[in-house]
């Protein structure tokens, strides 16, 4: 079944309209988007018992066993974001990140007693976080114009989608919770434990990997409330819940960042996805 819903269309307006940027405005929108949220507009019906039934751009919603759209990723949002000044800065950052990583690991190799080893794991674990995740969004961005042209029926073969691996980042930032609890940085530690286990294994099928991810963020929401990356951590749980079908733990997670992080860069894509959340349960 396919159904259009007037929030998504609205919506992906109202994400990039660079109005969004007035705080002053944001209840009186927060109001507006609830309300439109509500509203759909039926047309042809699909009906589905797995996303495997489904077409192209739309899931399955168990609940309804029908075929609804596919609501935007974090990782879709992250692409359309990228520019040509932007991918030039990020090349150049990248050569960078590559010759320090490499410095890095020999530092490692020829002092394993090094006093500050600690450090060393966070910002090995960090450039390799930096640098796998830009060159995933350069992949995605090549797929996502190789799709649309798949679509129009300029190519006859579909395009592989391109996979995130963490691998080498998490094992560092593992090896610093383990021997390091106390690393003054241990928040972000937890933060990208937290979103690299649930991007890998999402991306593998790993359930036992996605609820690490999900122990870590809540570790780092209970146990470091201050933390500058809560936002992120409560906007990665809403996209776990989101994608695992348990909306009501997903619009808590997307209503704490709209209600108690205004600021948060991720604000209007939390509001996005909480018109999905009403939709879904509509």
């Amino acid at each position: 079944m396919i159904r259009t819903s007037i929030a998504v269309t609205v919506l992906l307006v109202f994400v990039t309209a660079p109005a969004l940027a007035q705080m002053d405005k944001r209840d009186r929108e927060k109001r507006e988007i609830t309300k439109i949220a509500t509203k759909e507009v039926e047309t042809k019906e699909i009906k589905c018992e797995t996303d495997a039934d489904c077409p192209d751009g739309m899931n399955c919603d168990v609940v309804k066993l029908l075929c609804v759209d596919k609501a935007m990723t974090l990782s879709d949002f992250e692409v359309s974001l990228l520019d040509k000044k932007f991918e030039e800065l990020q090349e150049k950052k990248s050569t960078l990140r590559t010759k320090s990583i490499k410095q890095m690991e020999e530092l490692l190799a020829a002092n394993p007693y090094y006093k500050n080893k600690a450090e060393i794991y966070f910002r090995l674990a960090e450039a390799y976080w930096e640098e796998n995740h830009y060159q995933y969004l350069k992949a995605r961005k090549k797929w996502m114009e190789a799709m649309d042209k798949f679509d129009e029926g300029l190519l006859t073969e579909k395009p592989a989608e391109p996979e995130q691996d963490y691998t080498v980042s998490l094992e560092y930032y593992r090896k610093i919770l383990r021997e390091y609890p106390d690393y003054m940085r241990i928040d972000e530690v937890l933060y990208y434990l937290g979103r690299g286990a649930l991007e890998v294994g999402k991306t593998s099928k790993d359930r036992q990997l996605q609820r690490e991810g999900i122990k870590h963020f809540d570790n780092l929401t209970q146990n470091h409330p201050q933390s500058r990356l809560l936002p992120q951590a409560l906007l990665h749980q809403g996209e776990y819940y989101f994608e695992n079908r348990s909306l009501y733990f997903a619009k808590s997670k997307y209503e704490t960042i709209i209600n108690n992080h205004p600021a948060a860069a991720m604000y209007n894509y939390a509001l996005y996805k909480l018109a999905w959340v009403y939709y879904n349960l509509s």
